[in-house]
């Protein structure tokens, strides 16, 4: 049987902490997952557990006999010879049979992993419950502004708090009982109740970024369970003030407009952890509903007020460059972007999406252009490939538009340079249906990729139009080929040699086929399985 070292049972320890932020009791697949796995541990199947450093490996005899290579420094990189290309139920079975073998309690760690669940459910009924106590003792609320929004915290309170401290995997569930129980207060008439969903998705905003500042939530959590509460609202809203602008608003209306100026502004101050969002509900606010220009006048002078006394604050800083572009004061709104820092990027994005709406390309073009000439930085900064990919993407979709009206393809390649390697599979389509094929050569060659890679079909074409454009590929592929050093290698390498050889002899320049050829020879010379495969492949006489 395996023993533990300390060394080992600390990285166990820490792996049984790590395994709960991998599996997610929310998660029916995560739940049924932990239930095979532990089957199979509780069955006796799992064999011949070994550990080497960070690593465990066993057997796990199920339905076919599978080898498990469990990495305690990081699960997710654990591999199984089964089909499973995740975390697979063979791989909890060996890690809760190391958990035992370090005297740490399985059935503990099922347990912890389960209570979230299990206090879900218990809340969620007790939410419930007050939900339908406050219908019994609330009337719905008169057409007033502050009568909504002294209901809208009463709800949210009593049912958010109705337990006290709420953890961050029970608001969304929460949520949608305070959120069933403000619809079950929308006014009968459509056009009320679009303002009234209006409001209450303003309001609610603020008080669950108020919860998750007072209760020091992390980022990681807010992620983790009910940031999209947060993007459904700014949906909603959007939705809402979209239907209002197709409908006649009655007089009615104005004094509750007029008070959602004061609303908006506490946007900006909202908890940082969803300061993007914040911010972004804001600039919709004040785009389509809060369209008067004495209302967006009287905003300017506000934020140039509160940026006297706090000049780096973001939030403030790009509401004023808001207000700056919808006053059409692009010359403003480009010398404030331009001082600020590269976090700015992500906030550029809406106002590129609005302008090019308006197709009025002569004023998009210096925010284009300011944007593609930070994009380099911005990209250095992010975390990760997946980040990387996903902003590339929403930035060559939002200044296409204006490269295409503009006449600007070459804007368009820049940025696609500017942004590799995640622009890759993008540049490469623009570069293969351009025709402009050694750029297509140069970009593989930059990327590293083996023409065992590339589509076949694309180097037959190529091959057929711009032969040339292959040739520095394929002379890479054959020095990675002859390195390899094996016979397999040199098989491969003279099957491209003599391929190189028929481009050459079609573009009628044989003599350079027969310097580089001989320069090779002489290189190779001491490689007499290379040259045994040459002769064998008629490259060079015996």
């Amino acid at each position: 049987m395996a023993t533990i070292n300390e060394y080992t049972a600390e990285m166990l320890d820490q792996a049984a902490r790590d395994l709960k932020g991998l599996l997610r009791p929310e998660v029916a697949e995560h739940v049924k997952l932990v239930q095979k796995g532990l089957m199979i541990f509780r069955q006796g199947l799992v064999h011949q557990l070994r550990f080497d450093g960070d690593q465990a490996t066993a057997t796990v005899q199920d339905v076919t006999p599978v080898s498990v290579r469990l990495n305690l420094d990081d699960l997710a990189g654990s591999s199984c010879s089964c089909p499973s290309e995740s975390f697979c139920r063979h791989s909890l079975a060996v890690f809760f049979k190391s958990l035992e073998l370090a005297a740490g309690s399985v059935a503990q760690w099922v347990e912890e992993f389960r209570q979230p669940n299990v206090e879900k459910s218990a809340v969620v009924l007790s939410g419930l419950k007050t939900a339908r106590d406050l219908l019994r003792s609330n009337k719905r609320p008169e057409a007033d502004f502050d009568a909504w929004m002294a209901s809208f915290t009463r709800n949210f309170e009593s049912i958010m708090y109705g337990q006290g401290k709420p953890n961050p995997y029970v608001v969304s569930d929460l949520f949608a009982v305070y959120w069933r129980r403000v619809r079950a207060d929308s006014p009968v008439e459509q056009e009320w109740r679009y303002l009234y969903e209006l409001v209450a998705g303003v309001q609610s905003f603020l008080l669950l970024g108020e919860l998750s500042r007072e209760y020091g939530h992390t980022a990681y959590m807010v992620d983790r369970y009910y940031r999209h509460l947060f993007h459904t609202l700014m949906e909603d809203a959007e939705k809402a003030m979209a239907r209002l602008a197709v409908s006649s608003m009655p007089f009615a209306f104005d004094d509750f407009i007029v008070r959602m100026k004061d609303v908006a502004r506490d946007l900006l101050f909202v908890n940082k952890v969803v300061e993007y969002e914040g911010i972004h509900l804001y600039r919709l606010l004040w785009s389509g509903l809060l369209k008067k220009a004495d209302w967006r006048n009287e905003e300017r002078q506000w934020l140039y007020q509160a940026f006297e006394q706090a000049e780096d604050d973001l939030a403030l800083n790009i509401a004023l460059v808001h207000q700056q572009v919808l006053a059409r004061n692009d010359e403003q709104a480009l010398e404030a972007l331009g001082e600020l820092s590269v976090r700015v990027m992500p906030y550029l994005l809406f106002w590129l999406e609005a302008l090019n709406a308006e197709k009025d390309w002569k004023r998009v073009a210096p925010y284009v252009e300011l944007f593609v000439g930070r994009l380099y930085e911005y990209l250095q900064m992010l975390a990760d490939y997946e980040a990387g990919t996903d902003f590339t993407g929403m930035a060559l979709d939002l200044i296409y538009p204006y490269c295409e009206a503009a006449g600007r393809g070459d804007l368009l390649e820049r940025t696609m340079v500017v942004c590799l390697p995640y622009s890759y599979r993008v540049y490469d389509s623009f570069l293969y249906k351009e025709g402009a094929y050694r750029k297509w050569a140069e970009l593989q060659a930059m990327i590293g990729l083996e023409l065992s890679y590339l589509d076949s079909e694309r180097l037959k074409e190529i091959a057929k139009r711009e032969p040339d454009a292959l040739l520095p590929l394929y002379h890479q592929a054959i020095q990675s080929q002859i390195d390899l050093k094996n016979r397999v290698g040199y098989r491969a390498a003279v099957r491209l040699l003599k391929k190189v050889r028929t481009f050459y002899k079609k573009l009628d320049r044989l003599d350079e086929w027969e310097r580089f050829f001989g320069l090779l020879q002489v290189q190779t010379r001491r490689l007499r399985a290379f040259q045994e495969e040459c002769v064998r492949g008629k490259l060079i006489n015996a």
